[in-house]
């Protein structure tokens, strides 16, 4: 009788698929559990905080910094975000979560958590599984405290600054309307309106320079001392000590806000167009412009060599630049820029030419995309005052010529 045909065959069979599906099966765990210690470890290294969440909401996973800075134990997996409400501001997670669930399009928003003074950015990212469908969240955090305190102080110098402004306009206010009291006829009233504009615009000339000097000297004297005393704190730590780290971190953030600061003083009023005239202030502006936009600008100045222009002409050729200059960055996404200047015996000549995406014509004033129009305007306003002429030429992907003609007194 053939036995491998009957019942026993069959058995002896089915035992030997078993046992190799029962080794494949020993090999998938051993990878999983490989997979799991490799997961774990990465966990228990990293210096992020991060929460994962399923798709409803509940938390799977958290590493041990999360622990840490939100006082998680193990009885918290299974829980849903909202029960940590205590601990930081789910109310403003929440609907992030169920908008990443819906649109996998990561968002972020900054945490506070008051009883400790401290400020968080959170990343929300979808949880992505082999097969790439999304069934679920993750969280991340990163510690942004130092950054908010140093934009508090950046505030308060900033609301500094509007006030004084505020209360130099209202002075110039109050002597535009007793002037226009005493003008009668429409002609002069006129004459008057352009004279205290002119006046205006010298008074925050004058303003900015000095708001300028005093973030230069001021505050920056107050972050060098803050960055030597972080590196001497850094020197009194043992080398690899998780504080000296930490430390170095403060050092480079204080670091990157005085570079701010000074550029934020050369923005508001470069000393060295007054002290050093237009053309080497045009030269160390583009140079730096052009370092920070990665776009090339080919500067050519002409007739600025001999005796100096009027300083109301040298102030408004270099803010035309500074604007031209600032549009292109944030509008045209040009890779070369040319900048042109030339002194003619009757004349100041600029010309400022992109070869970047151009527009076409004026947007309607309520439209979102009318930001370059107002740098535009206020580049016409300049002209006029000194009785100049401004141009703009542009298309659709033909680029971004700029054109301005400033009448120079008689000698």
């Amino acid at each position: 009788m053939d036995t491998e045909s009957g019942p026993e065959g069959e058995i002896q069979s089915i035992n030997e698929e078993l046992q190799t599906l029962n080794a494949k099966l020993n090999r998938k765990v051993e990878e999983l559990d490989q997979t799991n210690a490799d997961l774990t470890n990465l966990f228990a290294s990293t210096r992020i905080p991060a929460i994962f969440l399923n798709a409803d909401g509940r938390i799977t996973r958290f590493t041990p910094q999360a622990t840490e800075l939100f006082e998680l134990i193990e009885s918290d997996i299974g829980r849903p975000i909202s029960d940590l409400a205590a601990r930081f501001n789910t109310s403003d997670l929440w609907p992030l979560i169920a908008q990443v669930l819906r649109s996998h399009i990561s968002q972020e928003l900054v945490v506070h958590r008051p009883e400790q003074d401290s400020w968080w950015s959170a990343q929300i990212r979808a949880y992505r599984t082999l097969n790439a469908a999304v069934d679920g969240v993750v969280l991340t955090f990163a510690d942004i405290t130092t950054l908010k305190r140093a934009g508090a102080v950046l505030q308060e110098a900033h609301d500094v600054l509007e006030r004084r402004v505020a209360e130099r306009t209202q002075d110039l206010a109050l002597a535009n309307a007793a002037l226009q009291a005493q003008i009668g006829e429409l002609a002069r009233g006129e004459q008057a309106r352009q004279q205290l504009f002119r006046q205006l615009v010298t008074a925050q000339e004058e303003e900015r320079r000095h708001i300028a000097r005093e973030l230069h000297d001021q505050l920056g004297q107050m972050l060098t001392g803050l960055i030597l005393g972080l590196k001497a704190l850094q020197d009194s730590v043992p080398p690899g000590d998780s504080i000296a780290e930490r430390v170095a971190q403060f050092q480079a953030m204080a670091v990157q806000i005085g570079q701010e600061v000074r550029s934020l003083a050369v923005q508001l009023r470069p000393t060295v167009l007054d002290d050093l005239g237009l053309e080497v202030a045009l030269s160390r502006y583009v140079e730096q412009w052009s370092a920070q936009a990665h776009v090339a600008v080919d500067l050519h100045a002409s007739g600025l060599d001999g005796e100096r222009l009027p300083l109301a002409v040298e102030t408004t050729l270099y803010r035309l630049v500074q604007e031209a200059l600032t549009n292109v960055l944030k509008h045209a996404r040009a890779s070369e820029v040319s900048v042109i200047v030339e002194r003619h015996s009757d004349e100041a000549r600029l010309i400022v030419e992109d070869d970047g995406v151009g527009f076409g014509a004026p947007l309607p004033p309520t439209s979102p995309d009318t930001l370059p129009s107002l740098g535009l305007l206020g580049m016409q306003e300049r002209v006029a005052l000194l009785n100049g002429t401004l141009t703009i030429e542009s298309a659709p992907g033909s680029g971004t010529t700029i054109f301005a003609r400033i009448p120079l007194p008689e000698a």
